[in-house]
């Protein structure tokens, strides 16, 4: 399931870094969370060395979640890396990898993990 917390959301829209409608849209496709299924769960941490602010984690995060089968995407900005929750049936770690360089961010696996239970 996706998990979202809204302060970030409401921190970038102080920012003035995403409009209301943005943040709004977000906060609504929480509460329509996407299932992964327990035995085909996986997360894989990515290192993307040029993302350096948060517009490429938005521009990332679009691109990421676009690939069928990517349940959510978690930013660690200053490490400049970020953990993906797939559904192994439906996505592939090459999908992933090429969507992030298509979006201008190439990336490198820096770890998997299938256990479900570890995000």
């Amino acid at each position: 399931m996706i998990a979202t917390d809204t302060t970030p959301l409401l921190t970038r829209i102080q920012r003035k870094t995403m409009t209301p409608a943005i943040a709004l849209a977000a906060m609504l496709g929480a509460l329509f969370c996407i299932h992964v299924s327990a035995e085909s769960a996986e997360h894989v941490s990515l290192s993307i060395p040029n993302m350096v602010c948060m517009s490429c984690e938005m521009k990332l995060e679009e691109a990421l979640t676009a690939v069928d089968g990517v349940a959510s995407v978690r930013f660690e900005g200053e490490a400049q890396r970020a953990t993906v929750s797939f559904d192994a049936n439906r996505a592939s770690i090459q999908a992933i990898l090429a969507a992030s360089e298509t979006a201008g961010y190439p990336a490198t696996v820096v770890d998997l993990n299938t256990d479900a239970s570890q995000p």
